[in-house]
């Protein structure tokens, strides 16, 4: 089984931070996608797997599927609008079945 990842931080710095965190957090249970919140607030030893895995980006919140960056909060939403995120998610897990 694959493994869905959320980068993301409980100590905001901005209320869009705030904001973009829940409304990926929201769409996520809203698709019933099982995955794993990674606070980088509680566990900031994990920012260096995230960094690697979106070439060295820092912002987030951050979707990974798999090691592979799916991206960032903007990206996760404009997936939702188009109806296309349940389909990248379930095509990554594809990959590694």
């Amino acid at each position: 089984m694959g493994k869905v990842v959320l980068y993301m931080t409980s100590t905001p710095t901005t209320l869009k931070l705030k904001h973009d965190i829940r409304r990926v957090q929201e769409l996520l249970a809203a698709k019933n996608i099982p995955h794993e919140e990674v606070d980088l607030a509680e566990e900031p030893s994990r920012r260096a797997d995230m960094m690697l895995h979106s070439n060295g980006l820092r912002s987030l919140p951050q979707l990974h599927v798999n090691d592979k960056y799916v991206g960032d909060a903007h990206t996760v939403q404009e997936l939702e609008d188009f109806g296309e995120l349940e389909d990248v998610v379930n095509a990554v897990l594809a990959e590694e079945s």
